[in-house]
């Protein structure tokens, strides 16, 4: 199989600087724990947590493991083996990999809320042309790529590319 580069580690590192910003101008002083799925937004959530900590020390970050693509497609459900800390009344920033289909997110989001949670904010590193919405609100994201299969920061096909510096389109 053939990668071809289509977002390199410069432009990446200067979007999450850009969203840092963002969030931390959102939600001012207040604290929020963030809510990383794994394992694709593994290398976004700790670039975003350490450009978040050029702003502000007041977040924290938590870990949970969904999964719903096998080989180039979505399988068409969630497999979740994590449990959610205590959220009540807390604000929540849920950080994905990428945006598609949407169920992961719509699923994740719904048990979220079921928590009663104050504020809950997601945020994207990637969001695909022709994605569903599927009833979810992105609030952040950095970029918008064509309808191809990615690899890199973190993305993978069958557990392989995850460590690339950049995100390419994995060609057959």
């Amino acid at each position: 199989m053939k990668i071809r580069k289509l977002i390199d580690k410069k432009s990446i590192s200067i979007k999450i600087s850009e969203l840092a910003k963002k969030i931390y101008i959102d939600f001012k002083n207040q604290s929020f724990i963030i809510l990383s799925i794994l394992n694709g937004s593994f290398i976004f959530t700790a670039d975003l947590a350490r450009a978040l900590s050029e702003f502000t020390d007041n977040f924290q970050v938590n870990f949970v493991r969904l999964k719903s693509y096998e080989n180039f497609n979505s399988s068409g459900k969630i497999m979740w083996n994590d449990s959610l800390p205590n959220i009540k009344g807390k604000n929540v920033l849920i950080l994905d990999d990428i945006f598609d289909t949407g169920l992961t997110l719509k699923t994740f989001c719904k048990a979220v809320k079921e928590q009663e949670p104050d504020i809950v904010k997601t945020a994207v590193l990637l969001i695909k042309d022709g994605a569903t919405a599927n009833g979810v609100t992105i609030d952040y994201h950095c970029f918008k790529i064509p309808d191809k299969f990615v690899v890199g920061y973190g993305l993978d096909f069958n557990e392989k590319y995850r460590g690339l510096p950049y995100i390419g389109v994995l060609e057959q």
